[in-house]
């Protein structure tokens, strides 16, 4: 909050989605989720909503960078080789997205 423009950079899984692909996504290409079991099951949608509901200054321009992962069974501080490689494509996306008017 309190700033004009955010770029969200995290990992996605989508169905037959190849790995280390990356996207540009809006805010438009996630569904809110109104049925979560915990605060941790927020969806990013439903938290910017809330913020505005408690009337918080959120960023006008939301982009996400995204970089699709292989399926997850274990968690690792290590990127896989797909994601690894991908990193300097979505670093080049973030600073495209952050230097346009």
């Amino acid at each position: 909050m309190d700033y004009d423009e955010v770029v969200i950079v995290d990992a996605i899984m989508t169905e037959g989605g190849t790995p280390g692909t990356v996207y540009r996504l809006g805010l438009d290409h996630f569904r809110p989720s109104k049925h979560t079991i915990s605060p941790h099951d927020t969806d990013l949608p439903t938290a910017l909503e809330l913020g505005r509901l408690m009337k918080l200054k959120i960023p006008e321009k939301i982009s996400i960078v995204a970089i699709e992962i292989p399926p997850v069974y274990e968690f690792s501080q290590l990127l896989s080789p797909a994601v690894s490689a991908a990193v300097p494509e979505a670093a080049w996306l973030v600073r495209e997205i952050l230097n346009k008017p």
